[in-house]
């Protein structure tokens, strides 16, 4: 069995051997993996393939075989794309989002950016950047020093699809779809910090923050 990293709850799960056969990469390419469970005990899986720098996705069954063949989700072989995020809504439809280390002439590289699929995962839109900007969008930043990458969360209630991140610069960010995912409306700051994006209720948003200050680690 491999064992990986889900990123959506932020603890280990272990997904079958046939299930890494299955998505056609050595284990030791199954990277930056997030996971959704979904109905009759399968899961939905993005991950990234290193050699082919692009987010992949996949429907497992119960049983820990494939569904259906791994789709290119990012499809953007020049630029290395990690890190997603995966959610989906009652309705079917999922949403996948990740970080692309697009370099637009800030002091960091990297872009927010999202597709969604209407008809189970076997096909997705095309990329969506929601971020468009040179700050270094999707690092966490503690100071100058320390910082990591993969400070982005994705949530979905009804119609309604929210994504979040921070960048290098400082600021965090909050952006909203009330249509399914298909446009956003313009990005809102929140706050500095380390993120998740839960929703509890309907039209209830929780943003958890890790803001860090000299000498301290506030909640």
């Amino acid at each position: 069995r491999v064992r990986v990293l889900e990123l959506v709850h932020e603890q280990l799960i272990e997904l079958p051997a046939e299930a890494a056969a299955g998505v056609g990469v050595a284990a030791q390419q199954l990277t930056c993996i997030a996971q959704q469970r979904v109905e009759r005990g399968g899961a939905a899986v993005a991950w990234v393939d290193q050699g082919r720098k692009d987010v992949l996705f996949q429907r497992i069954g119960a049983d820990g075989k494939k569904i259906e063949q791994p789709v290119n989700v990012s499809r953007s072989p020049k630029v290395f794309s990690w890190l997603p995020r995966v959610a989906l809504d009652p309705a079917g439809r999922i949403f996948v989002l990740w970080q692309e280390i697009i370099f637009s002439g800030g002091s960091h590289g990297g872009d927010i950016l999202l597709a969604r699929s209407e008809d189970g995962g076997k096909t997705f839109s095309a990329p969506l950047n929601l971020s468009n900007s040179p700050a270094g969008d999707g690092k966490g930043r503690y100071n100058r020093e320390l910082w990591h990458n993969g400070s982005l969360d994705l949530a979905v209630n009804g119609n309604t699809v929210y994504a979040a991140w921070t960048e290098y610069e400082g600021a965090l960010w909050l952006r909203r779809s009330t249509d399914g995912g298909k446009t956003f409306l313009v990005a809102r700051e929140v706050d500095t910090g380390v993120l998740t994006v839960k929703v509890t209720a309907p039209a209830v948003i929780t943003v958890d923050l890790r803001i860090v200050t000299p000498g301290s680690v506030k909640n």
